[in-house]
């Protein structure tokens, strides 16, 4: 249909008549004319998608990372609360439990065969103060002569036969607990390392000062002797 069309149009121009298409012929030419509009746009959006496929791919792999930082939540774990501190119950009086300590003590029978034995000496007049005079001095409530039983003689005076004494220093807290034992006159042998284990195993009736229990000093003599 085409070609007789051009034909007809070269016929006319060699005529130099006026070219003429009948009405049929002009609707028919306008229905093929929108589709092939309608085949070319269909074909040009098909080409846009194809080539947006083909570039948003192409980015995506030009786009991919060669590294990658990765950031994690950090959970800290809530420190555990410290135990509750324990609540400082009152105090029983020291030397009453001294005292009952003391009795059943004294209410044992004790048969121990040691070589020797710590003579017991007075303290009443070595209590000195740390804060002046007191009201009331300090009173020994250990058996001493339950010390001595619980000591060994040191080896080595024992081999050597060494007897004589140790001067041993030292405070009574207000608690009655002796504190800070030092050697004043020493002998040696071994004597030094026993007479403070036995200081420290004394127990007190603090000393009282306006009422109120204080610390003293107080100057033992531990004697040791080969019997």
């Amino acid at each position: 249909m085409y070609i007789t069309w051009v034909k007809h149009f070269i016929s006319a121009m060699r005529k130099g008549k006026p070219f003429r298409i009948e009405s049929d012929s002009v609707y028919l030419i306008r229905c093929q004319a929108c589709i092939a509009a309608v085949l070319l746009f269909l074909i040009i959006i098909f080409r846009v998608n194809i080539s947006m496929e083909r570039s948003t791919h192409l980015m995506y792999v030009e786009s991919e990372p060669v590294a990658f930082l990765e950031i994690e939540r950090t959970v800290y774990a809530e420190k555990p609360s410290p135990p509750p501190r324990p609540v400082a119950g009152v105090d029983e009086p020291m030397d009453v439990l001294l005292e009952e300590e003391i009795i059943l003590l004294r209410d044992r029978d004790y048969y121990f065969n040691l070589p020797f034995r710590l003579v017991e000496s007075d303290l009443s007049h070595l209590a000195r103060p740390l804060l002046g005079e007191v009201e009331r001095e300090p009173q020994l409530l250990t058996d001493t002569r339950l010390v001595s039983r619980g000591l060994p003689y040191p080896l080595e005076a024992r081999l050597a036969g060494v007897q004589g004494y140790v001067v041993v220093e030292f405070t009574v807290n207000p608690h009655g607990y002796v504190v800070n034992p030092r050697i004043i006159e020493s002998l040696g042998s071994g004597c030094d390392e026993v007479a403070i284990d036995a200081v420290k195993r004394f127990r007190f009736r603090p000393a009282l000062k306006e009422g109120v229990a204080v610390s003293v000093e107080l100057r033992e003599t531990i004697y040791f002797k080969l019997i």
